[in-house]
């Protein structure tokens, strides 16, 4: 049966970098959709994750201008994402900067990390829409 939607897999989903991207998006950085593809041959168009905000992925490879790249979407199992602070196992995360640190006593989180790290780590994360 045919659907009206492009599925979203861990292992296939590629995206190419908008035209208001400010740089290049490495492995582990949280990233924001601009637009979703409305043909079989179209990729989303991803750019950085705002400051504080849902991220709709986490890069899983590098996605540089005018190339693509793939992410995985936030609602993956379990997504490998780099940090900008350290953080022990348990720790709900959200973004700045692109990566991701640990939430302060009432801030959104939107990841929880699954392993202990520090500023560049990459670690595994699973997704939590909670409130530390």
């Amino acid at each position: 049966m045919p659907t009206a939607y492009r599925p979203l897999s861990n292992v296939s989903n590629y995206a190419a970098l908008d035209s208001s991207a400010t740089g290049a998006l490495t492995r582990g950085m949280a990233l924001a959709v601009v637009s979703w593809p409305t043909g079989s041959t179209e990729l989303p168009k991803v750019k950085g994750c705002a400051d504080g905000t849902r991220p709709d992925g986490v890069v899983l490879d590098a996605i540089d201008l005018g190339a693509t790249g793939r992410f995985a979407p936030r609602c993956a199992a379990s997504s490998a994402v780099i940090l900008g602070g350290s953080v022990m196992a348990g720790d709900l995360l959200k973004v700045s900067s692109g990566k991701f640190v640990k939430c302060a006593t009432g801030e959104r989180g939107y990841l929880r990390a699954l392993q202990a790290g520090s500023s560049g780590d990459l670690i595994n994360a699973e997704p939590a829409d909670l409130v530390a």
